[in-house]
């Protein structure tokens, strides 16, 4: 064999070098798991700085591997994981890091955190139940909250008591017939007023640590009370205790509420109050007979079908529809409701409020009242601002006493004949030409139909007892048939086609009140000698002479814009009467 070369000795000593060192490496990764572990960990402490988390989940992964016994790496992991709130990542190495290392108390104490960010209490209180290791025990017994207290012991109890649960660390958390207590409950002192029959109330205490206390028990047996009204919205019940007049210490019973006839959610300004969250809780005012929600829209209004003491309910601008209207169906004894200004189409649901007397649907969307014909007994009516088109189903209202069908496509009024109940009538603003029907409404006081097409006030002639008549902006120019009213106080003629005043005046003994204004009218004779008109306006006019007005012993006011302009108004306010021209 030839000599080697140097060459090729240094090569065979660097191989030889080369496989000792892998040999030694191998045997070192093979038996020296702690130090491999450890450099692992280091790798990931330096992938965790440089914000690798992936590649530091590795590592950190490796490290346990090679050694479970690294408490280091499997506390990192976890506590990045809890930080990432990847809270099934972090409990799984918790759960596996107590495993193999169940002599290590941070491991508990994370993992009672990691619990504790879950709302998983029962977890975490079996979890400290149940360590085995006496050192751990103790020294997390020492850290645990001590377990929370009640004001009062388990029992019976003939009177209701309001349970008072208080305990250490940040505060207590309850937990109610078999619901173990949740963090969603946690307050400094729990509050809590068992019921009728029996009742279980669990407590737990928890500190800013997450740890948990061992858990406290109480078993309540009421008997001989009645049933405790359980709220569901504060706002309500502030307005229940005031009504009753009881303090925020005293227990409100379902007997309590039934001393609670009349109820109004909107102050005497009309003004809601803040917070309310849901009406539901009105359900168990079962004797209220009185009922004002106005307002209060965007609820749910199925409480109301268990109000059946209901004699009178406002619920004006709620947003109401006809399905909720479903839920009145049963109030038999209701006699006044205010339902205006909501978006409901049908009143068919009425159709059972027999007992009705006052009904307010003005500002809705209603087609027909049909539904509302077998109601006979009603007195007063509001209708307007629908889009009704026949009112023929009032027909048989005897009792009708006032009534506005103002703002509707309206064109007929013969249902009104045979009404001789009115006292109060309200049209305006529809499109009525005749007004025969009124001739027979003789108990007639108060008429308001301006708006209109009239043409004839004939049928007027009979209506005896009219003290107010509203006829502005119509076709009328023959006042004839009302000039011997004499009951009239207040005449209103604004915005007509009258040409010339009734030759014959003197029969309007009470007239008070007289507007004129926009028509055209030159002679103001047969108006001198009113006994009672104390105001006149005949702006816009052809007016020329004042002087027929010297003779109203009453006038105080005179409006007169719009008319000659030789008006001489001395003699007038010589006496006291006050011109505008």
């Amino acid at each position: 064999m030839k000599d080697l070369s140097k060459k090729q000795i240094v090569a065979i000593i660097l191989l030889t070098l080369l496989c000792l060192i892998i040999l030694a490496a191998g045997i070192f990764y093979i038996y020296y798991d702690e130090q491999i572990s450890e450099l692992w960990e280091i790798a990931a402490d330096a992938a965790e700085k440089w914000n690798k988390s992936k590649w530091s989940d590795f590592c950190y992964r490796r490290a346990i591997e090679r050694n479970p016994s690294n408490v280091d790496a499997y506390l990192a992991i976890a506590e990045s994981s809890f930080e990432n709130l990847n809270y099934t990542k972090a409990e799984k190495y918790l759960d596996e890091a107590i495993n193999n290392n169940p002599d290590y108390t941070p491991f508990y104490l994370l993992l009672c955190r990691v619990y504790f960010a879950q709302d998983k209490l029962f977890d975490s209180l079996t979890l400290l139940e149940g360590i085995e290791d006496t050192v751990v025990r103790n020294e997390i017994a020492a850290l645990r909250p001590a377990a929370p207290t009640a004001s009062y012991e388990s029992g019976t109890y003939n009177r209701h008591i309001i349970v008072s649960v208080s305990g250490s660390g940040i505060g207590v958390c309850i937990g109610l017939n078999g619901e173990f207590p949740s963090t969603a409950t946690l307050t400094e002192t729990a509050t809590y007023t068992p019921n009728v029959g029996d009742s279980v109330l669990l407590a737990v205490s928890v500190d800013e640590n997450g740890l948990v206390s061992a858990a406290s028990r109480y078993e309540y047996h009421l008997e001989g009370v009645s049933e405790v009204a359980s709220f569901k919205d504060r706002t309500i019940e502030s307005l229940a205790r005031k009504q009753l007049g009881f303090d925020d210490g005293r227990v409100i019973t379902t007997d309590d509420l039934k001393a609670v006839t009349s109820l109004s959610l909107p102050d005497e300004n009309g003004t809601l109050p803040e917070g309310i969250t849901t009406l539901d809780d009105l359900s168990m005012f079962e004797s209220l007979m009185s009922l004002n929600v106005n307002g209060a829209a965007g609820f749910d209004w199925t409480f109301l079908s268990n109000l059946t003491a209901l004699t009178e309910l406002s619920a004006s601008g709620c947003a109401l529809t006809t399905a909720d209207l479903t839920n009145l169906s049963n109030l038999s004894k209701l006699i006044t409701l205010d339902l205006s200004n909501n978006q409901i189409a049908s009143v068919e649901a009425l159709s059972g409020c027999t007992s009705l007397k006052i009904l307010n649907l003005s500002g809705n969307s209603i087609q027909t009242v049909e539904p509302l014909a077998q109601i006979t007994g009603m007195r007063e009516l509001n209708l307007s601002a629908n889009a009704i088109t026949s009112i023929d189903a009032l027909s048989g209202m005897k009792k009708l006493h006032t009534l506005d069908i103002s703002y509707l496509l309206l064109s007929d009024i013969s249902a009104l004949r045979g009404l001789t109940a009115l006292v109060n009538l309200k049209f305006d603003y529809c499109a009525v030409e005749d007004i025969t029907p009124i001739s027979e409404c003789e108990s007639l006081v108060n008429l308001s139909c301006e708006s209109n097409h009239i043409i004839s006030l004939a049928p007027l002639a009979g209506c005896g007892k009219l003290q107010t008549a509203i006829l502005a902006r119509n076709r009328i120019s023959d006042i004839s048939p009302v000039a011997k009213l004499g009951a009239l106080r207040a005449l209103d003629l604004t915005s007509n086609d009258i040409v010339a005043l009734p030759e014959d005046m003197s029969g309007m003994v009470s007239l008070s009140e007289l507007l004129l204004a926009n028509n055209s009218i030159s002679n103001l004779k047969s108006a001198g000698g009113l006994p009672s008109l104390e105001m006149l306006n005949i702006e816009y006019n052809a007016v020329t002479s004042l002087e027929p007005l010297t003779k109203c012993p009453k006038l105080r006011t005179v409006r007169a814009f719009g008319n000659s302009d030789t008006l001489l108004i001395s003699t007038l306010e010589e006496q006291g009467v006050t011109v505008y021209r």
